[in-house]
């Protein structure tokens, strides 16, 4: 009798619960966030628990929509996650390159949807190189310079722009710098995975 090595099943990622949950499964399930359950405000120690709480929003997709399909999605109350450790530094000035980058961005780029801008803004603000500007208390990024943000009417948030052209040193022109995003083209868990 030939034994044979079972088929590896690959772990759905944490940012992916269409993959898990196909839309077929998740027709006719209530938003979470428009719920009492979110709405009450009770469960936000155990939802904006970056790490602990993941398993918990995971069961959530039993019996609700998650925003944007991640689990790991931004709060549309700006309840901030917790336990992500966040250093204090003032936003530097924009130098005129980043300004000429950030406006051809709004010119050439055009904007993405706002399932995936929603899906990069989650990623930056659990990002190492997140700072926060102790004067005002806006989140930026200490790659760019530009302000992390879920807020879509925010002028400088290159989140919601397609990435620009690759630049000598491998990151795009425009878009998220992270210098650990990639290795060998695979997402390292650092900066924007989509």
């Amino acid at each position: 009798m030939t034994q044979t090595n079972p088929v590896p099943v690959n772990p759905v990622p944490v940012n992916s619960v269409a993959a898990a949950n196909p839309p077929n499964r998740m027709a006719g399930k209530p938003e979470f966030v428009s719920s009492p359950d979110c709405q009450s405000r009770l469960h936000c120690h155990a939802c904006r628990n970056l790490e602990g709480g993941r398993t918990w929003r995971g069961q959530l997709l039993r019996r609700f929509r998650l925003p944007n399909n991640i689990v790991d999605f931004i709060c549309p109350w700006g309840v901030p996650w917790k336990n992500v450790a966040v250093t204090a530094g003032a936003k530097p000035a924009p130098t005129p390159r980043k300004v000429i980058n950030f406006f051809e961005a709004m010119l050439k780029a055009g904007r993405v949807d706002d399932t995936l801008r929603m899906a990069r803004s989650s990623d930056c603000l659990k990002c190492d190189l997140r700072r926060r500007d102790p004067k005002n208390g806006q989140d930026w990024c200490g790659a760019c310079g530009c302000r992390v943000s879920a807020d879509n009417r925010l002028i400088v948030n290159l989140t919601a722009y397609n990435e620009g052209p690759l630049e000598a040193d491998g990151r795009p022109k425009w878009g998220c710098r992270h210098p650990q995003r990639r290795n060998q083209g695979v997402w390292t868990g650092k900066g924007w995975q989509h």
